[in-house]
């Protein structure tokens, strides 16, 4: 007779007797391939066979159930996630990505499956401009990889990187022009691409404008220019300092200041000024400004300029009838007058002029002009007045300019003086003057009295710079003064001066008070 047992009370451990399910062992025992075997229920640690553990487990190269990993992977068709296999979507997500066949959406994540793209996963991924930032995750901090300013946190992709906060890109939809970047004060600092900027801009808090730098200006770089009369920036008083940096500044017509008007602390780096006017031409008139400083004009403040170029910039000033009032021009290229202190570091100023025409047509009645009318030229470069101090430093002064002209001379109606071709910084003109029908005459070209050193110049080399007067008639010498500089006292180290003497000219000689000029 035989018996068919079903559920048997218990097989011993590894005994072959046939069992089915767990049920068929004892309580602590697991069937696994027609054995009872001492195990998890879930098989972990059990030996197994391909195909024989639970719960998304593979059979590990010991034999035994373990949680699927790089050296214990699924079976084809699975993937491995968070230790079980798990079967993979017709877009490939958790399967395998070796082939790289991972879907839209997905990435192929460090366990070598495919898995959604997430802002946090540590990878550059998706539309992502850098690791987990700009693209539709967060915007990026400065110095994160860029395609638009939406893509950083500050609103400014720069040539690929994020700017800091408080960086303002121009041109972009948010700031098409320079001053509505200046009228937002959220902007520390304004990036100006390369691009041609026809505007004027005014400044009213401490900021800095920065272009892009050339090494050859005239192959591009970031240039700024007023089209209309007046200065392209014009700088109003008030505490802190405005930075200009890399900027190519062209071309501007204004009485003083036609590059840059300013009336507080300013410093200028890396820039190039050419081609700018300050000019007064009239008939006739007693106009008491006078043109100075046709790049930069400051008034009252500090001007500091660095390893910046200045060329074929000119202050001029013509008069056809002069009634009562000197004919003046100052400094071609830079102005600074009153209080503050001027610093000139690694620059260069080449063919700068500062020029002035007086001329009292034939048939004029000469009883209306002073006694004595001065044409003055000073500073073909440079001026500055007495009040503040003065650096120059390892600077060029090459083919710079001041040029008096009078056309007509009766007795001593007319007197023609340049002085400075390069630079003038004259001590208080006025204090041995005399005082006529309210005008200073017969004032001597410099202050000849001792007094505070506040000049330094250093390192500096001055070739070519010419003073020039000339009067085409009535009697009398003009008088032309200080070839290269003019300057009431001064220390001078390291510095030379070439050139050759012209007719009627005073070539690169100095001022008595430094070196007499014979």
């Amino acid at each position: 007779m035989f018996f068919l047992v079903l559920g048997c009370a218990g097989c011993d451990l590894g005994t072959k007797l046939a069992c089915n399910v767990d049920g068929d062992c004892f309580d602590d025992l697991t069937c696994v391939s027609g054995a009872c075997y001492k195990c998890a229920a879930d098989k972990a640690g059990c030996a197994c066979a391909d195909g024989s553990c639970l719960h998304g487990m593979v059979c590990g190269a010991e034999g035994t159930c373990v949680d699927c990993s790089e050296t214990d992977p699924c079976l084809e068709g699975l993937a491995c996630d968070a230790g079980r296999c798990v079967a993979c979507s017709s877009d490939f997500a958790g399967c395998p990505c070796d082939d790289g066949r991972c879907g839209v959406g997905l990435r192929c994540s460090e366990i070598n499956q495919c898995q959604p793209l997430a802002c946090s996963d540590g990878s550059r991924n998706g539309d992502e401009t850098d690791v987990d930032c700009g693209g539709s995750c967060t915007p990026c901090t400065e110095g994160s990889s860029c395609l638009t300013a939406a893509d950083c946190e500050s609103l400014a992709c720069d040539d690929g990187a994020c700017l800091a906060i408080g960086n303002c890109l121009v041109k972009t939809d948010e700031f098409p022009t320079i001053q509505t970047a200046v009228d937002d004060p959220g902007c520390s600092t304004i990036i100006l691409e390369e691009s041609l900027f026809d505007e004027y801009v005014r400044i009213d808090r401490p900021v800095e404008i920065r272009g892009v730098a050339r090494e050859d200006a005239r192959r591009g770089g970031t240039v700024l220019r007023n089209s209309l009369p007046g200065p392209a920036i014009e700088i109003t008083s008030g505490e802190g300092t405005v930075y200009l940096r890399n900027l190519q500044i062209r071309d501007g017509f204004a009485v003083r200041g036609a590059g840059v008007f300013s009336r507080r602390d300013l410093v200028v780096e890396g820039s190039l000024f050419s081609g700018n006017r300050a000019s007064v031409n009239t008939v006739s008139g007693l106009e008491q400004t006078h043109p100075c400083g046709a790049a930069v004009f400051v008034e009252d403040a500090n001007l500091t300029v660095r390893d910046t170029t200045f060329v074929d910039n000119q202050a001029e000033e013509t008069r056809l009838a002069v009634q009562r009032i000197g004919v003046e021009s100052y400094g071609g290229a830079i102005c600074v007058l009153g209080s503050g202190d001027l610093v000139v570091e690694a620059s260069e100023f080449r063919g700068n002029l500062a020029v002035t025409t007086a001329d009292i047509p034939a048939g004029e009645p000469l009883s209306q002009f002073l006694a004595q009318t001065l044409a003055l030229a000073s500073g073909g470069a440079i001026y500055r007045s007495h009040e503040g101090s003065t650096k120059v430093i390892d600077s060029i002064f090459e083919n710079n300019e001041a040029r008096a002209f009078a056309a007509r001379r009766a007795g001593d109606l007319l007197a023609a003086r340049a002085i400075g071709g390069a630079i003038a910084l004259p001590g208080p003109w006025f204090s041995t003057c005399t005082l006529a029908l309210g005008f200073y005459v017969d004032c001597p070209p410099y202050q000849t009295t001792d007094g505070p050193m506040r000049t330094t110049i250093e390192g500096s080399r001055f070739v070519g710079n010419v003073s020039g007067a000339q009067q085409l008639s009535g009697g009398g010498i003009p008088t032309a003064l200080a070839g290269a500089l003019e300057v009431r006292s001064a220390l001078i180290r390291n510095t030379t001066f070439q050139s050759t003497g012209r007719s009627r000219r005073m070539a690169n000689c100095l001022s008595p008070k430094v070196v007499p000029c014979g």
